[in-house]
């Protein structure tokens, strides 16, 4: 998907495709300026911005692309970009290989990332359409609960179940058949713990377990954390750096 088209074929119908999915940015007969322009123009950025995200979101993928607000975000966003283009496997090396800040200044290679994009914007509207289609004939998703319980029925060789049936007496009936296959196992695993817990213990035990959630909680935000400082420290210029550098040399 999203492979190189003939450049003047892809310059002359682009502005309309871009048109026809929806984008209201600027009118279509404005396209060549914006993809012969060398600098990372607005009308550019805030194109690339929409079709990336609704894509992301179409696709459930955690990667988003926002569009710079000043000369110095440029490089973020052409991070931000690259990223989403790796987590759809562009296969045009042209938009994945070489130095970030050179590989979507040529119209040749905006034009491609523009076609690459719009395909699989195409692709995630009928797939998002797919779903709801499904959803709409009674197709839904199952959690992971009753998967394992599905898993556990079958292991069990028991069939479908009444419609009428409650919880309690599934669990009644999957409690006693599971003992019995217990019986008939030559070597019985044995119990991870046999001891009866007091209701004073299990208050223990949800408040052990509501500590350990908001530790672990707290680590994934501080790895965040780290992953976002990491990710700005690349949209550092070179100038910066050796300002900090001479004041650290003067201090």
């Amino acid at each position: 998907m999203g492979g190189a088209r003939n450049d003047a074929t892809g310059q002359n119908d682009i502005g309309a495709e871009i048109a026809a999915v929806g984008f209201k940015g600027f009118a279509p007969k404005k396209i060549d300026e914006v993809l012969k322009t060398e600098e990372y123009n607005e009308h550019f950025c805030k194109l690339v911005e929409w079709m990336c995200n609704e894509i992301s979101a179409l696709y459930g993928l955690d990667e988003t692309v926002h569009a710079p607000t000043a000369p110095d975000n440029v490089e973020f966003f052409l991070l931000e970009l690259s990223s989403v283009l790796s987590e759809l496997e562009c296969p045009v090396h042209a938009l994945t290989l070489g130095p970030v800040m050179e590989r979507f200044r040529s119209a040749e290679n905006r034009t491609k990332l523009l076609h690459f994009l719009l395909d699989h914007l195409k692709c995630a509207r009928l797939t998002a359409l797919e779903r709801l289609y499904n959803d709409a004939a009674g197709t839904q998703h199952k959690s992971e609960e009753v998967c394992h319980l599905e898993d556990t029925l079958r292991a069990l060789d028991i069939g479908q179940l009444p419609a009428n049936v409650t919880a309690g007496k599934v669990f009644a009936d999957l409690s006693s058949m599971a003992e019995k296959r217990m019986t008939k196992c030559k070597q019985k695993p044995q119990p991870l713990l046999t001891a009866s817990l007091t209701d004073t213990q299990w208050a223990k035990i949800a408040a052990l377990n509501e500590k350990l959630i908001q530790e672990y909680g707290t680590r994934i935000q501080l790895l965040l954390k780290r992953l976002d400082v990491t990710i700005q420290s690349f949209t550092w210029s070179d100038r910066i750096v050796k300002m900090q550098v001479r004041e650290c040399a003067f201090s």
